[in-house]
């Protein structure tokens, strides 16, 4: 695996929102909706990305694509900087400039101008470091020069991805236009060739959207992604709003597509059955960090971290007289919450085997067994490694 060449790679990714303020317009409650993830994704493979509703699974691949602005962290594309986020920081010199001003009103009376400056001293020497970062990460934002052709998106809602006021002919030529990779007749032949090799007709390409039944949208969705030769597609639940039937019918055609184009995904999803089919990695994501990164069978045969434990054996059995994961593991506790998120493992509220340096410190990714990366205190102990 080592030597695999790496196309897409995520370090300390972020995406924070602030959803409230109070009068003087600080921070109050910030969801921290990706928290510091990592992963690699190789050429032309199908990396799986799956979690509960809210974990942040789609606001990875949105923030990936360039749809959200990273909080932090750094995103490589064929080993080039394609983003890097230095909010963080600014929000981190705001919080010192407050505490500041808050330390110097706690002073005494009888405090000396000599103890105010040391005090100053002491807080402008982190915000200037933290203000030598944001300069460093605008310099790094500066150079990068990215081709928006190479990574492309399958969004979730077939319904509301496509504009209602555009043909379909318009819809998938928009971005050959814009990147001018054709023009005349030529752009309307790759239109018709783009339905086609995705299920539909040739004229389909003069009717509108709302003409299309939902699995019908979605594949003018996935002709949309190939019409610039994209490289990496991130695919964003593209099957969670179809009926099973046709589910099956779209996943085929995308792993087709992946041999005839040499594509690399990016799958997110809620059917772990379907992640198995299609993915050859998995991460496994709660509340905003990766607790397992695993190749697909290893994963669904032997789980290793408790979340990813509980997360398989809800999956439900055609035989329930079966041995595999027959034991459904009842979680325990309350649902954490990624808005100011405590410290520690995120899981470790609803975890049975939490103790400890569980509630306190966060575990970092690390590799358990060869391509089995697991972010868990007592995972070898748990798994009697």
């Amino acid at each position: 695996m080592q030597d695999r060449e790496v196309l897409l790679e995520v370090k300390n990714l972020k995406k924070h929102f602030v959803i409230k303020k109070d009068i003087l317009g600080h921070h109050v409650k910030t969801v921290h909706a990706v928290d510091g993830i990592n992963f690699k994704i190789f050429k032309g493979e199908t990396f799986g990305l799956v979690g509960e509703s809210g974990c942040g699974k789609s606001t990875t691949g949105r923030t990936i694509i360039g749809l959200y602005k990273n909080t932090a962290g750094e995103i490589f594309f064929n080993n080039e900087l394609i983003s890097s986020g230095h909010d963080e920081c600014k929000l981190l010199i705001s919080k010192l400039k407050n505490e500041l001003k808050n330390k110097l009103k706690e002073l005494p009376e009888t405090a000396t101008d000599y103890e105010k400056d040391e005090l100053k001293k002491e807080y402008n020497e982190k915000i200037n470091i933290q203000k030598k970062l944001v300069e460093e990460a605008k310099q790094k934002t500066k150079k990068i020069e990215r081709n928006p052709r190479d990574i492309q998106m399958i969004f979730q809602d077939p319904y509301a991805s496509l504009n209602p006021r555009m043909t379909v002919n318009e819809i998938i030529a928009e971005g050959i236009k814009t990147h001018k990779l054709l023009t005349g007749q030529s752009i309307n032949e790759r239109v018709y060739q783009l339905l086609e090799r995705v299920g539909l007709k040739r004229e389909h390409a003069s009717r509108y959207p709302h003409e299309f039944s939902g699995g019908q949208r979605q594949r003018i969705g996935i002709a949309r992604a190939l019409a610039v030769d994209p490289k990496l597609i991130i695919a964003d639940e593209p099957i969670s709003a179809l009926d099973v039937s046709i589910q099956a019918q779209v996943v085929n055609m995308l792993e087709d597509l992946q041999e005839d184009f040499g594509l690399t995904y990016l799958f997110i999803a809620h059917d772990l059955s379907m992640v198995k089919y299609i993915s050859d990695r998995i991460g496994v994501m709660y509340l905003g960090k990766l607790m397992e990164v695993s190749e697909s069978d290893p994963l669904y045969e032997l789980p290793l971290h408790p979340y990813t434990q509980s997360l398989l054996s809800s999956i439900p059995l055609p035989d329930p007289d079966a041995n595999l994961r027959s034991e459904r593991i009842v979680l325990q506790g309350d649902v954490s919450s990624p808005i100011n998120p405590k410290p520690g493992c995120r899981f470790a509220e609803r975890c049975r085997f939490a103790k400890g340096e569980c509630f306190t410190e966060s575990p970092e990714l690390d590799e358990i067994l060869p391509g089995r990366f697991v972010a868990c205190h007592h995972v070898k102990e748990i798994n009697n490694l």
